[in-house]
C-alpha cells in the first residue's frame, strides 16, 4: 500500500526562535506541542580540528573538566543535581564542535539551564581533577582498542587525511594526553568558549519568549574572541593498510572513497543512494554478501560529510578465508551501481526510508534539538520541515548516477584491515581493477 503524501499530512507547526545577542552568541529555539519534556545544550563552534598535533585531544579533555569542578559546585554537587533533574545531562566533543546538554521534563528547564550555564561559564581546572581525568580519558582509548568497527574506522581516518587535523583521533594520543596541563586547558577554553562561538539551543516543552529572555540574562555580558583556525581541505592520501589483532575471530574490513562535505548539492544523493547500497535488509550489499553468499553476518556503507571534507565507506566483517569474495563482491555491487544506476522501486523505497527516518526524528526532542545546532553550524540557518523533504523527493535517478561516480572514483579506493591477519591478500590494483572492469 502506498502511503500518503506528506504534503497531504497534518504536519507540526514549526515555532522557531532565532536571535543573535548584540555579543554573537546564537540562540535557536523550538517549542513543540504535546510533549513533555525538553532538550536544551550549548554547541561550541570548536573541535579537534581546531587543536594543533601537539595539543590534540585537548578539547574532549575540556569536555571532561567540564562536570568536574565549577565556581558554584563540587563535582558530587553537579553529580547530585544531574541525578535530580531525572532525564540525561552529558556533552560529547567531535571533530567540528563540542556540545553540552539535558533532556528533561519541561519543568525543569530553567533547572537544567542554571546547571548548563554554571558548567559552562564557571568551570574551575584543578590540578587534581586534571590528574584523575587523564586516566580515564586514556581508558577511553584503551576502549577503541578494543572495539573493531571503531578501531577500523579509526585507522582509515588516519591514514586517509594524515596530517590534516580532521584524521587525527578526537580522543588524542596517550602521548598527547600524558603533556596536557592546566595552562593548555586554560588558554583552549578562554579562546574557544567565547560568545560567537556559542550556540544555544533549545526544544520541547517551554515557552520560548522566556527561555530567550533567561538566556540573554546569563550569557548577554559574556565576552571573548574567537581564534579558531581557518583549515583547508584536506588531500586523500589512498592506502592499503593492515592492523594485526591476533586475538579477533573476523577481519574488519573498510572500504573507503574520498566524498563531499555536508553542504554539496548532492548531499540528499549521497544519502539515498547509501540506502540503495548498504543501509537495511533490501539493500543491495546485504542482499549479496549476506543472504546469497552467506559471505558475513554485518555489512553497509555510509557517507560521513564535514564542512571541509567528506568520505564515503563500505564496510563488512568476515572470516579471513571468505576476505577476497567479500571485497571482491562488495566491488562489483558498486560497480553495478555505477554502470547501470538504479531502479525506480528502489529510489522510490529509499526515498520512504529517508523521510521516514527524518520525520520519526521530529517526535524527539533531543533529535530536534541536535537538527537544529547541526544546520546552524553547517549552513548558517534553520531548514524547514517541508525544504528537506522537498529536498529527498527532489533526487533523481541522474542525481543518484552522478553521486555514484563522485563517491566512487577509482583513483580514491583505499583499503582498512583490522583483525588476525599481517597483510592483505590483493592490492589496491587488483580492487581498482574490479571496480572498473
Amino acid at each position: 500500500m502506498t502511503p500518503p503524501s506528506f504534503k497531504t499530512m497534518q504536519k507540526p507547526r514549526e515555532r522557531i526562535h532565532r536571535e543573535v545577542l548584540p555579543n554573537g552568541l546564537t540562540i535557536l529555539l523550538e517549542e513543540m506541542e504535546s510533549v513533555r519534556s525538553a532538550s536544551l545544550g550549548f554547541w561550541v563552534r570548536s573541535g579537534s580540528v581546531d587543536e594543533t598535533e601537539e595539543r590534540s585531544g585537548v578539547t574532549h579533555f575540556i569536555e571532561h573538566l567540564l562536570f568536574k569542578r565549577t565556581h558554584n559546585r563540587t563535582n558530587r554537587q553537579i553529580a547530585q543535581l544531574i541525578d535530580q533533574l531525572g532525564g540525561d545531562v552529558d556533552a560529547f566533543t567531535s571533530k567540528e564542535y563540542t556540545a553540552f546538554y539535558a533532556r528533561v521534563e519541561g519543568r525543569r528547564v530553567n533547572i537544567a539551564l542554571e546547571l548548563l550555564t554554571d558548567i559552562v561559564r564557571r568551570p574551575v581546572f584543578a590540578p587534581a581533577d586534571l590528574e584523575k581525568e587523564r586516566k580515564v580519558i586514556l581508558e577511553e582509548i584503551a576502549m577503541v582498542e578494543d572495539t573493531p568497527d571503531d578501531l577500523v574506522q579509526e585507522t582509515f581516518i588516519q591514514k586517509y587525511w594524515g596530517g590534516h587535523p580532521l584524521g587525527r583521533p578526537v580522543l588524542g594520543t596517550p602521548a598527547t594526553i600524558g603533556k596536557i596541563r592546566v595552562s593548555h586547558v586554560e588558554e583552549i577554553y578562554k579562546t574557544r568558549f567565547v560568545p560567537k562561538n556559542l550556540i544555544f539551543v533549545a526544544a520541547g516543552a517551554f515557552d520560548a519568549e522566556k527561555l530567550a529572555a533567561e538566556v540573554r540574562n546569563r550569557f548577554g555580558d559574556l565576552r571573548g574572541t574567537s581564534k579558531n583556525r581557518a583549515l583547508r581541505a584536506p588531500k586523500p592520501r589512498p592506502h592499503l593498510s593492515v592492523k594485526t589483532k591476533a586475538e579477533m575471530e573476523q577481519i574488519q574490513i573498510l572500504m573507503g572513497f574520498d566524498g563531499p562535505n555536508t553542504a554539496d548539492p548532492l548531499r540528499f544523493a549521497c544519502t539515498i543512494l547509501n540506502v540503495i547500497l548498504g543501509g537495511g535488509m533490501s539493500a543491495r550489499l546485504f542482499n549479496v554478501l549476506r543472504e546469497k553468499q552467506g559471505l558475513v553476518y554485518t555489512c553497509g556503507s555510509f557517507w560521513s560529510g564535514f564542512r571541509e571534507a567528506g568520505y564515503q565507506c563500505v564496510f563488512a566483517a568476515s572470516r579471513k578465508d571468505n576476505l577476497r569474495r567479500v571485497l571482491s563482491e562488495s566491488l562489483k555491487v558498486i560497480q553495478k551501481v555505477r554502470k547501470e544506476g538504479m531502479n525506480r522501486s528502489e529510489i522510490v523505497r529509499a526515498k520512504e526510508n529517508v523521510i521516514a527516518s527524518f520525520l520519526l526524528g521530529l517526535e524527539s526532542t533531543a533529535s530536534r534539538m541536535a537538527g537544529l545546532a547541526r544546520q546552524e553550524f553547517h549552513f548558517g540557518r534553520v531548514w524547514t520541515i517541508d525544504e528537506i523533504v522537498d529536498g529527498i523527493e527532489a533526487v533523481s535517478s541522474d542525481d543518484l548516477v552522478r553521486a555514484a561516480d563522485r563517491l566512487f572514483r577509482p583513483e580514491t579506493l583505499s583499503l582498512t584491515l583490522l583483525g588476525s591477519i599481517d597483510e592483505s591478500p590483493v592490492s589496491l590494483e587488483e580492487l581498482r581493477g574490479v571496480l572498473t572492469g
